[in-house]
């Protein structure tokens, strides 16, 4: 193994440090970054959802609209026996 004299790591670890190590700011701006990308993929994920369930209301409704239509022309066989007693 090969023995660092304590003053040369020292200054290998503050060069290191003063290129590689973000500043507080840095940090901030890369948080905020973060933030803003999350709160955009939610509300990218949230329309989608919102979009699928309108386009299933609607497939829904239009169905319901034809069963609907289907009712009306078939023969009302209830409407015999609730006919009013003379």
């Amino acid at each position: 193994m090969i023995a660092i004299a304590p003053c040369l790591f020292d200054h290998m670890l503050d060069s290191f440090s003063a290129r590689f190590l973000a500043t507080p700011q840095d940090v901030l701006e890369s948080l905020e970054l973060h933030q803003m990308a999350q709160t955009f993929r939610l509300e990218v994920e949230h329309r989608d959802h919102f979009d699928a369930y309108c386009a299933w209301y609607y497939r829904v409704a239009a169905e319901n609209q034809q069963d609907l239509e289907i009712m009306r022309s078939e023969l009302n066989v209830r409407a015999w026996f609730d006919r009013p007693r003379a």
